[in-house]
């Protein structure tokens, strides 16, 4: 999926926004967003920050609300995987 570049503001290359694979954006947006931050669908939003130094049980349910979300977005392909309290994510929005 291609949209515009975003790292905490649009980036403006020849004086225009610069384009790119908007992919890792659109998981990273979910990721760092809560349920009801997006007006335009409250849904949306991982929550992930509520998971912090949680035990065995919350790691359970933040996997199967990162596969829900990630299903809900349109990603067609991806491997969540929590190693070693660190959480990996690899979408693609492409077949």
């Amino acid at each position: 999926m291609k949209d515009f570049f975003f790292d905490n503001d649009l980036k403006i290359v020849g004086g225009d926004f610069q384009i790119t694979n908007s992919d890792n954006q659109h998981v990273a947006l979910l990721a760092s967003t809560a349920a009801g931050d997006w007006k335009q669908n409250p849904a949306a939003g991982m929550g992930l920050n509520r998971f912090l130094k949680s035990d065995i049980s919350d790691i359970t349910k933040m996997l199967h609300i990162v596969n829900i979300q990630l299903m809900a977005d349109g990603v067609l392909k991806k491997t969540v995987k929590y190693i070693n309290s660190q959480l990996s994510i690899d979408a693609s929005y492409n077949s």
